[in-house]
């Protein structure tokens, strides 16, 4: 099967939902990375940073492509999509 090697970047900007933030205090990003026929794609690592602070998490995305960055303080970050085999993929700007 032929996976297209664009497939993080649609996967990421499709699938990118801000969290609703529990008292203004923190926010949170959560999505499934799938390819372009829909099917789950397990061990993406999942960087965010933080453009103001530079601090940073990573996740990797579970075997049914689903990954979550929780807690995360409120202001602009950048989120990365990397896996072996794969072109990586950058979010900037994201507001949270």
């Amino acid at each position: 099967m032929k996976l297209s090697r664009n497939l993080l970047c649609t996967a990421v900007l499709l699938t990118i939902c801000i969290l609703p933030a529990s008292a203004q205090t923190t926010a949170g990003v959560t999505g499934t990375i799938t390819d372009d026929s829909g099917a789950a794609i397990p061990g993406v690592t999942l960087t965010i940073r933080n453009v103001e602070t530079s601090l940073q998490r990573e996740t990797v995305s579970d075997e049914s492509g689903f990954y979550q960055l929780l807690l995360l303080q409120p202001g602009t970050y950048t989120l990365t999509a990397k896996k072996t085999g794969f072109r990586q993929a950058t979010r900037e700007g994201l507001r949270l």
